[in-house]
């Protein structure tokens, strides 16, 4: 198959639509100065806004998100990265929830957290970003010189899509989605993006919200599951 040359590969946004950071919106670190931070986190917001196609990632795009952003971690190469965030349309939604959820940790002059926090501000506008539907499109190729037709709306086929929630399950020494039954992390999320443990799967998450907190495996006052989680309300029903 021939590969979709850039120019016709489906965008998710229009060009600059996400607001692009400046130099005075970074603050310069020991390795990088504030114009290096500034231009990096543009080229990911230009990633994203293009689709997030993983032939355009470059081995700039994975240094940054690798090294510098939300926690991610190497997964072996720039191609593992690519294979994990932006194969298929959830992994690209999964990939913006991620970010979402993350906390921007550490002094801006030590870490990248000043970008990190433009970028969930700047994304906080979009949010069908998190959602595998808005990628849909960017997922499909196009054939060059070819344009797509406009389809009429169809009530027979369209599909509604139902937010999956559930609660957060805390036990002594791991903390499950009641959904899937999988781990995941205690603090600083709100979904269920990335499957935490001894052989953690960043993006492996179900996704769901969470929307409550109950005690896993023994007795776990209210009290503390409040003070683990106050954002959280503590469910009424026990834990099946």
């Amino acid at each position: 198959m021939t590969a979709v040359p850039a120019r016709h590969r489906p965008r998710a946004l229009p060009a600059r639509t996400l607001t692009r950071l400046t130099p005075a919106d970074c603050t310069p670190t020991q390795w990088a100065t504030a114009k290096a931070k500034a231009d990096a986190g543009n080229r990911v917001l230009a990633f994203i806004e293009n689709g997030m196609h993983s032939a355009d990632f470059t081995n700039d795009l994975y240094r940054t998100c690798s090294q510098h952003l939300f926690s991610h971690i190497a997964l072996h190469d720039q191609h593992g990265f690519a294979d994990v965030w932006f194969t298929t349309p959830t992994d690209k939604a999964n990939f913006i929830r991620h970010a979402m959820n993350a906390r921007c940790l550490g002094d801006p002059a030590w870490t990248w957290s000043d970008v990190e926090q433009h970028l969930q501000d700047t994304l906080a506008d979009h949010p069908a970003l998190q959602q595998p539907s808005a990628w849909s499109m960017s997922q499909s190729s196009t054939t060059p010189g070819c344009a797509a037709l406009p389809t009429e709306p169809n009530d027979a086929t369209e599909t509604v899509v139902t937010e999956v929630t559930a609660t957060l399950l805390i036990g002594d020494s791991t903390t499950v989605c009641s959904n899937c039954k999988k781990p995941t992390l205690l603090y600083g999320v709100s979904r269920h993006t990335d499957i935490s443990g001894r052989k953690p799967i960043p993006g492996g998450g179900c996704g769901a919200r969470f929307v409550s907190t109950d005690a896993l495996d023994r007795p776990i006052s209210a009290a503390r599951l409040k003070e683990l989680r106050p954002d959280l309300p503590v469910r009424d029903t026990p834990n099946p």
